[in-house]
């Protein structure tokens, strides 16, 4: 017997006791199903952390206003009068940080190799979106063309726009 299949001893079997594995039940092994797993919700894009591209953009306003913060030390200028030269400049950098927020300056092919993986992923998530775009591709998943329901609800909702359209013009 063996981990509880097979005969309990061989005696009188007419056989040698030896278990074989079943040759028509194929399992496939672990990376085989990760993969089917991983086709079924297909590819993984890396959404990039905000809060961390955020906290750098603030970090290099920082240093900005800390190298001011020298020059004008540098020069003789008066603790009062450097404090409110700073908190004035700290707030054009960030009013100026909010409005390029949206925009994203192209930068040289050196400085983007050299960037932190959460901008390399923001810009692969705008470049797929432009990409998308360009394409006309919607927010689509891999096998969409075979699901029935979710076609024949597509087919209903382009119906439904026609019609529309054509009430509007009359």
């Amino acid at each position: 017997m063996y981990n509880g299949i097979g005969l309990l001893t061989a005696r009188g079997s007419g056989t040698s006791g030896y278990v074989t594995n079943n040759k028509f039940n194929l399992r496939g092994n672990a990376f085989q199903r990760r993969d089917e797993q991983r086709e079924e919700r297909g590819p993984d894009q890396r959404q990039p952390n905000a809060g961390i591209l955020e906290h750098n953009k603030k970090r290099a306003v920082e240093l900005e206003v800390e190298v001011m913060r020298a020059q004008l030390e540098d020069d003789g200028t008066p603790e009062d009068e450097v404090e409110e030269k700073l908190n004035a400049y700290r707030s054009q950098l960030l009013a100026k940080l909010k409005e390029e927020a949206s925009a994203v300056a192209l930068q040289h092919k050196d400085e983007q190799l050299k960037q932190e993986t959460h901008q390399i992923a923001a810009r692969k998530v705008e470049q797929m979106g432009r990409l998308r775009g360009a394409f006309g591709i919607g927010e689509t998943k891999e096998g969409d063309a075979f699901d029935r329901e979710l076609q024949d609800r597509r087919r209903q909702e382009k119906i439904a726009e026609r019609e529309n359209r054509e009430q509007e013009r009359r």
